[in-house]
This record gives C-alpha cells, sequence and structure tokens, in this order.
C-alpha cells in the first residue's frame, strides 16, 4: 500500500488514530480569529508523517520536549490541520467512522462554525 495514495484502507486506518489519538476543537486565538482544528500528538514521527500522507493536507510541529519535568520522556510530534476548509472536509469524512463522543464534538464543531460563517458574511 502506497501511504500517500488515498485510499479505504488509508482512511480506516486514520479513523482509528483520530479516534484514539486525536483531537478536534474549535480555537481562538488572542484577536478575532476563530477555527476548526484537527491535532494528533504523540511520540511516534512515522505515524504522524503518515497521518498527513493519507490525505496530504496538515502540517507537522516538533519534535517537542523531552521536558525537564520529564527526563525520561520521548520528543512529540504533533500533524495539525488547520486550515479551515482542510479540517472541516476531514471532519466530515471521518465523522461516520468515529464513535459517539468524537461525532458529538464534530457536531459541535460544526454548529460553531456555520455561527461563525454566518456573522463573517
Amino acid at each position: 500500500m502506497n501511504d500517500t495514495m488515498f485510499n479505504t484502507k488509508a482512511v480506516h486506518w486514520l479513523a482509528g488514530i483520530l479516534e484514539g489519538e486525536g483531537c478536534f476543537m474549535w480555537v481562538r486565538n488572542r484577536g478575532n480569529w476563530f477555527g476548526p482544528r484537527v491535532v494528533v500528538k504523540m511520540t511516534d514521527l512515522d505515524v504522524i508523517t503518515r497521518c498527513l500522507n493519507v490525505f496530504g493536507i496538515g502540517v507537522i510541529y516538533g519534535p517537542h520536549g523531552p521536558y525537564p519535568s520529564s527526563p525520561n520522556s520521548k520528543p512529540t510530534y504533533s500533524w495539525a490541520v488547520e486550515k479551515t476548509t482542510d479540517a472541516i472536509g476531514l471532519m466530515m469524512t471521518m465523522y461516520p467512522l468515529l464513535l459517539s463522543r468524537r461525532q458529538e464534538k464534530i457536531r459541535s464543531i460544526l454548529s460553531q462554525w456555520q455561527k461563525y460563517e454566518r456573522k463573517a458574511v
């Protein structure tokens, strides 16, 4: 399987990673900017890189740490989907493959996004 090609197995693999290690969020910076985000954070750079390659969207951050408070910890890496259209598209694509808690979070984010988009017009 070529990890850079969009395929059903890779999408289901990513759904499992998002279910276990993913975070769906609505973020606001210190200004008036709001937006949806999808983030996976872990110590396995190969897994983070594969997350990026499944759809070819997002960015990789890291390594972060190890932190002085945890001298035996490994560095962590993050895959973040920050572009609004990419994050919303990813959430909608993954939605039917996720369990109810993640689906509820996505519904909440989509609701916030719709309200924000109406105000922006």
